[in-house]
């Protein structure tokens, strides 16, 4: 509730960093795989894109980047989730108004020199437990400005500062629900499942072409352009 993104490792237990920036209360998160970047968003309609470990010290848990969820009305609305392909360094948004935004990472990643991160299996349970018993005292870090960014750090080494809309350029926008609750990403062929509050489950693609809808209690059959994983790979 007090806008502060508290970042932890899962194994020890340990606390290491916080992300202050966000005025408001925050409604989504998520990891920008293969990049050590998190994506936070807020009621205001702030999208955030911050530093993590491994991420240069520089960046580590600052906002790199901040811009707004805008309408065409030129006014905000709040994103209420997210997806991810990393295949394509490409990040999607759904919002309250039920639009569906997609949006480029390459330029970002390659403004920001942001190299992707090595992944991290999950330790067992004897590797846990082994090193919490060699690990004493929680260490408190270090709690950056809330208004600190990687735009204020450039500007005293005197680098030429980005244009956030410019480096994270819109790729395509749609209208999918009335609101659009959830949505989930279908890697293998890089389609969007996405639920709203009108009681739909759609299938898009990247473009913003509806490949199948979902209704409950529909009778009325429709032809989906949606093809099934194993349809296509065994037909």
């Amino acid at each position: 509730a007090d806008g502060h993104i508290h970042v932890w490792d899962y194994g020890l237990g340990l606390l290491e960093g916080i992300c202050k920036g966000h005025a408001q209360d925050v409604t989504q998160l998520k990891f920008l795989e293969p990049y050590p970047i998190l994506l936070s968003c807020d009621i205001l309609g702030n999208i955030c894109l911050w530093g993590v470990p491994p991420a240069p010290a520089a960046v580590r848990f600052q906002c790199i980047t901040r811009i707004k969820n805008i309408l065409l009305e030129q006014v905000y609305s709040v994103v209420l989730c997210c997806a991810s392909f990393p295949n394509e360094d490409i990040f999607v948004t759904g919002d309250e108004a039920g639009e569906i935004k997609t949006r480029s990472l390459k330029e970002w990643v390659k403004r920001f020199n942001i190299q992707p991160a090595p992944r991290r299996e999950a330790p067992s349970v004897q590797e846990l437990r082994l090193r919490r018993r060699g690990t004493t005292t929680i260490p408190t870090p270090a709690a950056p400005n809330p208004r600190t960014s990687f735009n204020d750090h450039v500007r005293g080494t005197g680098a030429a500062l980005a244009d956030p809309y410019r480096v994270l350029p819109m790729l395509n926008q749609w209208h999918a629900h009335d609101c659009v609750r959830s949505m989930s990403p279908i890697q293998s062929k890089s389609e969007l499942i996405t639920i709203g509050f009108d009681h739909l489950v759609k299938i898009w693609s990247l473009e913003g072409i509806c490949l199948g809808t979902l209704r409950q209690g529909n009778t009325v059959f429709e032809e989906w352009l949606f093809v099934p994983f194993t349809e296509k790979k065994y037909a």
